[in-house]
């Protein structure tokens, strides 16, 4: 796969946590994001999330040098990333032709520096990675990442023993339940537990589950709409393997189907299924933020951090630092 991102549409870009959906439940965005060489009036993608939240990051972005080796991280998270560093898009000729993997060591070092209670978590790589690809620099990098998690308010992923991510996994969980009913009873009839699905395409905002196009797609939702957009397009992407999902006779079978799975639906029917009223229903800012903080005040910390590090995310590939640090 090989991303790469230049320019977003930016229509509803000052409304809060992302652009309102229209009546029929389409997504503020119709536009895709554009590439390198196309022409348009956008914002660059950290222009666009910049102008997206009124939050601000409580640090300013300082200058992200190739030489830079930020003190006071363990050397446990500097392995990590040095890891992933090193499995990031290795194929990809963008990112090598733009010094990537040297940027993207110093952004997911200076980005751990700063942030010491998040520290680095496996994922953020990619993400990092696309900003790099499609910004200036890696300073611009850095404050792109930053400032996505500020607008998605996603950063409790990372933190607090990934308590947020466990939550959000439920309210996915119920979502299947009401609206998916078949595609939930298996998943409960196999024992299988949707945080070794959340755990790759949240982490990550399906940068190393979508292809390129669609990736595109998805992110200029995503950055208009903010997170309602994750749990939309992740229950559309359930829902376009149903067919599969329905014929597997064990957990293993749903593991090794959806550990390979490399969807390859058209960004046109992976965005209108997200978006389609028929399929997923209404789902409304202020329900789904009342689902989020219900979940969260039933999950505990403790058990979700002791279940990350001993099950599903070793399974699923993603190990955060800043768990196995602690």
């Amino acid at each position: 796969m090989s991303p790469r991102l230049e320019q977003v549409s930016t229509p509803g870009a000052g409304e809060g946590q992302g652009g309102a959906e229209d009546a029929e439940g389409t997504p503020a965005s119709e536009g895709g994001l554009e590439r390198e060489g196309q022409e348009g009036e956008a914002g660059g993608v950290g222009e666009t999330i910049g102008n997206a939240s009124e939050d601000k990051v409580s640090q300013p972005s300082s200058p992200v040098q190739p030489e830079s080796s930020p003190g006071g991280l363990s050397q446990s998270i500097l392995d990590v990333i040095e890891a992933d560093v090193l499995r990031t898009f290795p194929n990809n000729a963008v990112f090598l032709e733009r010094g990537g993997p040297d940027q993207l060591r110093c952004v997911l070092k200076e980005f751990a520096a700063r942030d010491p209670e998040l520290g680095y978590c496996q994922s953020l790589n990619f993400i990092a990675a696309i900003f790099i690809m499609a910004l200036p620099d890696g300073t611009s990098a850095l404050h792109a990442l930053e400032q996505l998690i500020v607008k998605l308010g996603t950063r409790r992923w990372y933190t607090d023993g990934m308590k947020q991510l466990r939550a959000d996994t439920v309210v996915l969980e119920d979502l299947l339940r009401e609206r998916l009913p078949a595609v939930y009873n298996v998943f409960r009839a196999h024992k299988f537990d949707l945080i070794f699905i959340t755990s790759k395409w949240f982490l990550c905002l399906f940068a190393a589950t979508l292809p390129d196009e669609a990736l595109r797609r998805v992110w200029d939702v995503l950055l208009c709409d903010g997170i309602e957009t994750v749990f939309r397009v992740s229950f559309a992407l359930l829902a376009l393997k149903a067919d599969a999902i329905l014929q597997t006779a064990s957990m293993d079978d749903l593991v090794c189907m959806l550990q390979e799975w490399q969807p390859d639906y058209s960004p046109e029917v992976l965005i209108q299924s997200a978006y389609n009223p028929a399929l997923i229903g209404q789902i409304s800012r202020s329900d789904l933020a009342q689902r989020r903080r219900a979940a969260a005040d039933k999950v505990s910390s403790a058990d979700t951090r002791a279940e990350m590090r001993n099950t599903h995310l070793r399974r699923g590939g993603v190990r955060p630092a800043s768990i196995y640090a602690r």
